[in-house]
């Protein structure tokens, strides 16, 4: 059903990005409090499509299509990635559209997802070859209830030890500037 968006956005070479998603359905209804449905909302809705958008085979009829998963972290697209290659092995003919293992489309196409910048499995996403394609949240400021802790993001993140000073930049700078197809003056 998104394939007229998908054509449209490759032929005017604009990327897309997946703010969210429809909740509707997902039994959030029944929780008690904001936070959890804060929790599992953006995460769920987005790893649904994400799903749909990879077995559909969407990477693989429009290669040149940029597609962005945003402001749910990137702690689920590990767990992501093997469940769908282990689904794939046992049942491929589920995804006929696709000739490779789901996590090569994710690895080798214009995918790309935004990162929260204290996540600890910033380092394991980067070690499956993703570093290029992570982001920095896309607003400002972003769940910081005071401007005090947001300020402290940025510095808080360019001091991490366990990220090089170039996977650094590319996620804060050098990826948003793909992805967005952004021109820089130097």
């Amino acid at each position: 059903m998104y394939d007229p968006l998908y054509e449209t956005a490759v032929r005017l070479n604009v990327p897309l990005a997946l703010h969210g998603g429809s909740s509707q359905g997902l039994a959030l209804d029944l929780y008690d409090s904001f936070v959890k449905i804060l929790v599992m909302e953006h995460a769920v809705a987005q790893q649904i499509h994400f799903t749909s958008y990879i077995l559909d085979g969407a990477p693989a009829r429009f290669p040149a299509l940029k597609m962005a998963f945003l402001e749910v972290g990137v702690g689920w697209v590990p767990y992501l990635m093997e469940r769908l290659d282990e689904k794939y092995e046992k049942l491929p003919q589920q995804a006929p559209l696709l000739t490779k293992e789901p996590s090569y489309y994710v690895k080798n196409c214009p995918i790309y997802f935004s990162c929260e910048l204290e996540e600890k499995i910033v380092s394991y996403v980067v070690g499956l070859g993703l570093e290029k394609k992570l982001l920095y949240p896309s607003d400002y400021p972003h769940e910081r209830p005071t401007l005090e802790q947001f300020l402290q993001d940025v510095p808080r993140f360019r001091a991490r030890e366990d990220l090089s000073e170039a996977v650094k930049k590319s996620i804060q700078r050098d990826n948003c500037i793909d992805f967005y197809a952004l021109k820089v003056s130097k």
